[in-house]
């Protein structure tokens, strides 16, 4: 069973939103003999999620779920570029014996508009698929009561404030003390809508910093720094990407840095656009942006420095 403490709060809801579809279109359209269905990716796409996020998703689904796109993308290529796959254990495919793109496509009763237009998925158990989705549905519903909790109890504490407020009212007989303490309030608010405007403009046109030890952080740095590791997969993508404009293909990321699979990467930019908005206060997918069939790029809108320190 999925560990779900790991998970974030979105996270768990992109899992939540990613399984009911395939659970739903298992329904009417799920071959129990090779536990395989395709999914138009359109479905994912109504509920706001699209391509890479739902093979991210699927990946960390253990050994309950696999997605077979990049697979049948990898092996298809193999016969563009006039070399033989061969066989890769774990996974549906079986290669040996093919000689043709079409005799292959046609034994696993597929199409390239298939790999295009669908998520491709082979489930190897559909009732832990189940329990995993229930536990999932269980967990959000404990983190909103919890949160209900919490607005609970901030509105007493915001009621009692009232009256408290409303109290002292009552007690301020000049008409010029009552004008003096509204017109404080008012000032008060301002400065506070006013301090809040400021520091999302900060966040949205500030620039960035990366040193060689693999921090990324924006000023003041002992309060938004993201420690990655000099030498980590992280750092160096970062840094890739900053070096290199406009979106990169996952392939290109991986054979450039030396990072042994395309999955890898996927995973990692994961983990990143995670502690980018753990650390930095900043919309890690607004930072790190995929797209499909482009790859990954950093937003132009942030400035990224490099600092020698």
């Amino acid at each position: 069973m999925l560990d779900l403490s790991q998970f974030s709060q979105k996270n768990l809801e992109e899992a939540q939103k990613i399984l009911k579809v395939v659970l739903n279109w298992c329904q009417f359209s799920f071959n129990e003999l090779t536990g395989v269905v395709k999914i138009p990716l359109k479905r994912f796409e109504k509920e706001g999620i699209d391509y890479y996020e739902v093979i991210g998703v699927i990946d960390g689904m253990n050994n309950a779920i696999h997605q077979l796109n990049e697979s049948f993308k990898r092996d298809l290529g193999s016969f563009n570029s006039g070399r033989y796959p061969t066989q890769r254990y774990g996974e549906l495919v079986i290669l040996q014996g093919f000689t043709t793109k079409d005799e292959y496509l046609n034994f696993h009763n597929i199409s390239e508009k298939d790999l295009k237009n669908c998520i491709i998925l082979k489930i190897e158990d559909l009732n832990e698929l189940k329990e995993t989705k229930e536990s999932i549905d269980r967990k959000l519903k404990d983190i909103s009561k919890t949160r209900a909790e919490e607005v609970r109890r901030q509105f007493e504490y915001l009621d009692e404030k009232q009256k408290a407020f409303e109290e002292l009212g009552k007690q301020i007989s000049s008409r010029i003390q009552k004008d003096f303490l509204e017109e404080g309030l008012e000032k008060i608010a301002k400065l506070k809508k006013d301090e809040k405007r400021n520091k999302k403009k900060q966040i949205k046109e500030g620039t960035l910093y990366l040193n060689q030890n693999g921090d990324l952080y924006r000023e003041p740095k002992d309060r938004y720094c993201y420690p990655m590791g000099e030498k980590s997969n992280r750092h160096k993508i970062i840094r890739f990407l900053v070096m290199n404009k406009g979106y990169q293909p996952t392939g290109f990321i991986s054979t450039e840095l030396g990072i042994e699979s395309e999955k890898t990467i996927r995973t990692e930019i994961g983990k990143m656009r995670n502690n980018i908005k753990k650390y930095l206060k900043i919309d890690g997918k607004d930072f790190l942006q995929g797209k499909k069939e482009s790859g990954y790029r950093i937003n132009p809108k942030y400035k990224i420095t490099f600092k020698n320190e």
